[in-house]
């Protein structure tokens, strides 16, 4: 993939891995709610329907998408991991012995405006 990128000639001056531990991607994928008509979304524990199972507005049952189930989450992490874990390195290694790109390693845990801050604060740096 890397070298895909070298081979088009596209510069990186900064990479930007989130980090989150699987048991909590876990938790927050598997939480998650949708309305169908609507695509309003919900999690059970970080912003629950004020009636459990139930869209807000409509009343209408929320359902979890087939991709949301944990063995699926599981699997796709497992993927991840194989395909990403080698990319992350090869970043790594060159950026330490290159000036960029830049391997910057951002907390997934924070809060989504934080995570946000954090990429764009080094995204200013970096360009």
């Amino acid at each position: 993939q890397a070298q895909a990128l070298e081979k088009a000639n596209v510069k990186l001056t900064c990479v930007v891995e989130l980090v989150v531990d699987d048991v909590v991607l876990i938790e927050r994928i598997t939480g998650r709610l949708v309305h169908p008509g609507s695509g309003r979304v919900y999690h059970r524990l970080y912003h629950p329907p004020k009636v459990a199972g139930q869209d807000d507005l409509t009343g209408e049952a929320l359902v979890m998408r087939a991709d949301d189930h944990e063995e699926t989450v599981r699997a796709r992490l497992v993927v991840y991991h194989q395909q990403t874990a080698p990319l992350v390195n090869y970043y790594d290694l060159r950026s330490k012995t290159q000036a960029q790109p830049k391997l910057v390693k951002v907390s997934g845990k924070q809060a989504p405006d934080a995570v946000t801050q954090a990429i764009v604060a080094y995204a200013e740096q970096y360009l």
